[in-house]
């Protein structure tokens, strides 16, 4: 491959910038990134095509219309949603923090802190189901911490958000 070919085959959309990969090969793509119109860090999510039911990437934008419309603070703000032909991409802000399945390697949360994280996260929730979305994928390791703390928690992976009704 020439150096010439390799800043094209790194953007996404046409104006995001792939940079290093956050998963293991295992997983669908998950990169850390770039968009040149803000310079601002973003998480960019690939899954080829082919892996994809038919559908899929409509639903996919549908559903992310309706995140962009939820603004919810417990949730990772999606900026765009697409595919090339090939690969389909889903670009939301990077949240600077640890998930908290890492928190949690350091043993459980104190109660109060529980409380708080339980509190975030079940109002983010509330606010998509009023959206009439569902996440479908809760877990520790799809939840960033920040440094604020668990108060300020944000859900991330929006790959199973699926419509309540359709």
């Amino acid at each position: 491959m020439t150096a010439a070919a390799e800043p094209a085959r790194l953007l996404i959309g046409g104006r995001f910038i792939l940079d290093e990969e956050l998963t293991d090969a295992s997983a669908p793509a998950v990169r850390l990134g770039r968009d040149a119109l803000t310079n601002q860090r973003v998480v960019v999510r690939l899954t080829p095509l082919e892996a994809l039911p038919a559908g899929h990437v409509e639903r996919l934008r549908r559903e992310a219309r309706g995140l962009r419309r939820a603004s919810l603070t417990g949730l990772a703000p999606i900026r765009a949603v697409g595919d090339d032909g090939i690969t389909a991409w889903l670009v939301h802000d990077f949240i600077e923090g640890r998930s908290l399945r890492r928190y949690l390697e350091h043993g459980p949360l104190p109660v109060i802190e529980a409380l708080a994280l339980g509190q975030r996260l079940l109002a983010t929730l509330d606010g998509l189901h009023q959206l009439d979305l569902v996440h479908r994928n809760v877990r520790p390791s799809n939840v960033i911490v920040p440094p604020s703390g668990l108060q300020d928690a944000v859900l991330v992976d929006f790959g199973t958000v699926r419509l309540a009704r359709g």
